[in-house]
Order: structure tokens, then C-alpha cells, then sequence
């Protein structure tokens, strides 16, 4: 599967805008500059689609059986995970939301309020998260008292963007006044609110915050996707527990190369394959698999 050709992204981009310009109720508008779609996240949207798409009708389905089950040991620092990012990256099917499935699990063993964004209904139908709330369009997100899944697959990539970054500034502000409680953040396609241009776009101000300080305010995240090559470099830059898992599209793959040299070879090598780095426990060589 090839990353999306620039004139199909910006297609994509621009019947997105169309779309949202006609539910707003704006009848009179003009088409879309290039820019002004960058700036408003519409071409991130635009190629996370477009890549998820291709990745459903084209992509091979790893199946994970009771893989994860040998995983008897598995070990997450929840101090470490309030003081750095957590990101789990893998292919359709290798298992990215079970592993965040066991974090949550873990950190509401040690006390911490988990909240995840989820767009396909998985985590209500399998996570032991048993509060949930539906998302409507348009609609605030209100911060819990206890552990909760936010229900948001009603919702479009843009909408879901909206909603979030919303509610990051709404429990930034709660968490400056008052942070007692920890929280902590799971993105299911992260690329959509993370993205390469989250930095200096406005409409992930909010997120990036999150990210960058969030951690001086009781408030941690792990970021989940299957392309890695359109997410913010600042993400991975945080992260202190990486998950990486099987991967075949060659922009992902040169990706991973970049950081982890020949060991990325191994990512195309095996549908079982599941690493484990903890950059902080080994300063010495970072790169090495646990």
C-alpha cells in the first residue's frame, strides 16, 4: 500500500471542506486554497482516510489468535507513563489497541482516571472499561470523575478532531486549578489529531499541550496509529514506551528505519512480530529490544 498521490489528498481535502462549509449552513463559499486546507487540518484528515481505506480494501488482516497471551510478564511503568508518552504503532490487526487494552488496565489498578477516544466501538465491545458515553456531533465532552470511553464513532475525523482538542483544553484548564487526580489519554488514530503539522497549527493547540506539558499537570497519553509517517515528530520525540509491531508500506517502513536503523528490516519480517523499548531504561542503546 502506497501513501496517497497529492492530487487524491487533495481532493479528499477539499470535499471534506465542501462537506463541512454545507452542514454549517454556509451556502456562498469560495474553493479552498491549498494552504488553507493545511492550515485547517483537512489534508492530515484528507490522507489518514484515504490511507485507512486503502489499508481495509488491500490490506492483509494479521490475526493475533491468543498471541498477546504469551505476554505473561508484561510490564508498564505507570510512573514513567504519567512523566512520558506512550505511542503503540502496528498494522491492522497485530494487536495496538490489546496492548493499550492492558495499559488502561493497569493504570486503573494504580489509581489513574483513563479516557480513551474510541472511533470503532472495540474498546466497549472488549475493554474492561465499563462507563462509556456516545459523542454526538458538535457536542462537549465532559471530564469524568472515574475512567471512561468516549464513544465517537458517530463522529467524522474532522468533528473528532473538534471534540477533542475541545475537551484536551477543557481538562488542561480543570487539571492548572486543581491536579490532584492523573489522567491519562488514549488516542485511537492519533495521526488525525496529531499530525505533522500539529505544531503550528491552531487547531491542535490544545493536544500539543497535552503532549509537551501535560505531564507537569497530572495529564499522560499513548498515541495509537498504523502510520506513523504522518504524525508529529514531537510525539514520538515524548514518548517513553514505544510499542512497535509488523508493518509493510514502505513509507512506514523507511520511517522506522531512520530510527532504528537495520532493526526496522525486521518489521516487515514477521506478522507476530511485537517490540518493546524503553528509551528511559536504556540510555546506553536505546534501540534495543526488550
Amino acid at each position: 500500500m502506497a501513501t496517497p498521490k497529492r492530487k487524491a489528498i487533495i481532493e479528499k481535502a477539499t470535499e471534506l471542506y465542501y462537506h463541512d462549509m454545507a452542514k454549517s449552513g454556509i451556502q456562498n463559499f469560495n474553493t479552498p486554497e491549498i494552504e488553507e486546507l493545511r492550515e485547517n487540518g483537512y489534508l492530515t484528515v484528507a490522507t489518514s482516510e484515504l490511507m485507512t481505506n486503502a489499508e481495509t480494501k488491500y490490506g492483509e488482516w494479521i490475526h493475533n489468535d491468543s498471541e498477546l497471551e504469551n505476554f505473561a510478564d508484561f510490564q508498564f511503568d505507570t510512573k514513567e507513563a504519567m512523566q512520558t508518552t506512550c505511542f503503540i504503532f502496528g498494522s491492522r490487526g497485530i494487536g495496538k489497541s490489546d496492548i493499550a487494552m492492558r495499559i488502561v488496565d493497569k493504570l486503573n489498578n494504580d489509581g489513574v482516571i483513563c479516557i480513551v477516544f474510541d472511533p470503532s466501538m472495540d474498546w466497549i465491545q472488549r475493554g474492561s472499561v465499563s462507563q462509556y458515553s456516545t459523542t454526538k456531533p458538535f457536542s462537549d465532552l465532559q471530564i469524568p470523575e472515574h475512567s471512561m470511553i468516549f464513544d465517537i464513532s458517530r463522529l467524522t475525523p474532522n468533528d473528532a478532531q473538534r471534540s477533542v482538542e475541545q475537551f484536551c483544553k477543557t481538562l488542561f484548564d480543570f487539571q492548572v486549578d486543581n491536579s490532584t487526580k492523573r489522567f491519562y489519554l488514549v488516542f485511537e488514530e492519533s495521526q488525525i489529531y496529531f499530525p505533522l503539522s500539529a505544531l503550528s497549527s491552531k487547531n491542535t493547540q490544545n493536544t500539543m499541550r497535552v503532549l509537551t506539558v501535560g505531564r507537569n499537570f497530572n495529564i499522560s497519553l499513548a498515541a495509537i496509529s498504523q502510520f506513523p509517517a504522518i504524525i508529529s515528530k514531537e510525539l514520538i520525540k515524548h514518548a517513553g514506551q514505544i510499542f512497535i509491531g509488523y508493518a509493510s508500506e514502505p513509507n512506514t517502513l523507511s520511517y522506522w528505519k531512520g530510527i532504528l536503523g537495520k532493526k526496522a528490516e525486521d518489521l516487515d519480517a514477521s506478522e507476530r512480530l511485537l517490540r518493546l523499548f524503553q528509551p528511559k531504561q536504556n540510555r546506553q542503546n536505546p534501540n534495543r529490544a526488550l
